[in-house]
């Protein structure tokens, strides 16, 4: 695996990592603390909290707008949302320590603590080693120092799209009561709408789950095989079990379908799953079927199809999927 594929693995949390989800007993670092409309930011200094301040708004706003278009009520949080940004990789990695989570992580939403915690993502170290090597590099080399340039810019926007995004997208749905923290809504849904904002950030959160998701489309492309597709559809809504990178990307696919497809569905579904206090005696399966139809072979042809027409659009042949390990 190559460094800058070993840079865009994208490690959140799901609902069933339940070390994930419980307080910090770490103390939050010192620092300066930026508040914005939504958002209280505590980091190393004061500018560090305002540059992630137009990104979290935009997060904000766009989840707003998605609640809205799936007519769904929006809550206004109790209070700013929380999020902590650690000085450095190193400093995260002593936080995951004694906290006892998976080392490998970038970031994540503690619902315990309703808050949000990431580092300075040009600590990482494979961002350092990029750096070093621009660094040495001399001006006779200018080709390679763009490319490398290049690498470090798309390497610094993998990161804030599939990880501070996503996170973020996790902790603003729980706080608007799109996807309440105690509700009993399906992993696939609440990592299927999170990936809905991991999109090119723009100010007005215009882009921001409300377009389609290119590195998902290319993971599907890569992992999903057509004849296995149905029994693996059926399987992500029917059970809790969870298969790392092939079920975020289909988990991102069958929500984008649905939003396109069914929006009014859709709607309901997310209402029904988030205010019901337990699945109905058939299971998640029935419950789906419910709001969508029979889960079989010709809902997996027209959702095959959406997909397929989705990759014409949006891929290229020459369009490959990066390595990871989880998202």
């Amino acid at each position: 695996m190559s460094r800058l594929a070993s840079l865009l693995l994208v490690l959140g949390l799901t609902a069933g990592q339940s070390s994930a989800w419980q307080a910090s007993r770490v103390a939050p670092e010192p620092g300066a603390t930026s508040c914005s409309e939504h958002f209280v930011i505590e980091a190393e200094n004061e500018a560090q909290a305002r540059a992630l301040t137009p990104r979290l708004e935009a997060v904000y706003r766009a989840n707003v707008r998605l609640a809205r278009e799936l007519r769904l009520e929006v809550n206004s949080p109790a209070g700013k949302l929380a999020v902590l940004l650690l000085r450095d990789y190193a400093d995260f990695q002593s936080r995951l320590r004694a906290d006892g989570l998976d080392e490998q992580i970038l970031g994540y939403f503690s619902p315990a603590e309703n808050r949000c915690v990431f580092f300075d993502f040009n600590t990482h170290p494979a961002v350092n080693g990029l750096r070093q090597e621009l660094d040495k590099l001399h001006r006779q080399d200018e080709g390679r120092r763009r490319r490398l340039a290049a690498q470090i810019d798309q390497s610094l926007a993998g990161m804030n799209q599939r990880i501070l995004q996503h996170e973020a997208a996790h902790m603003v749905q729980a706080n608007i009561g799109l996807i309440p923290p105690e509700s009993n809504a399906p992993t696939w849904l609440v990592e299927g709408l999170a990936e809905m904002f991991e999109l090119p950030f723009v100010e007005t959160g215009a882009s921001l789950g409300l377009s389609v998701n290119r590195y998902r489309l290319r993971e599907f492309q890569q992992l999903q095989r057509g004849e296995e597709l149905l029994p693996a559809l059926r399987r992500l809504v029917a059970t809790t079990s969870w298969h790392g990178g092939a079920d975020y990307s289909l988990a991102w696919a069958l929500t984008q379908y649905l939003y396109v497809r069914q929006r009014t569905n859709f709607g309901a579904y997310v209402r029904a799953v988030t205010t019901a206090d337990e699945a109905p005696a058939g299971g998640t399966l029935e419950q789906f079927e419910n709001i969508f139809g029979p889960l079989d072979g010709e809902f997996a042809a027209r959702f095959a199809a959406y997909m397929e027409g989705l990759i014409a659009r949006h891929l290229t042949p020459q369009d490959e999927v990066r390595s990871r390990a989880a998202p």
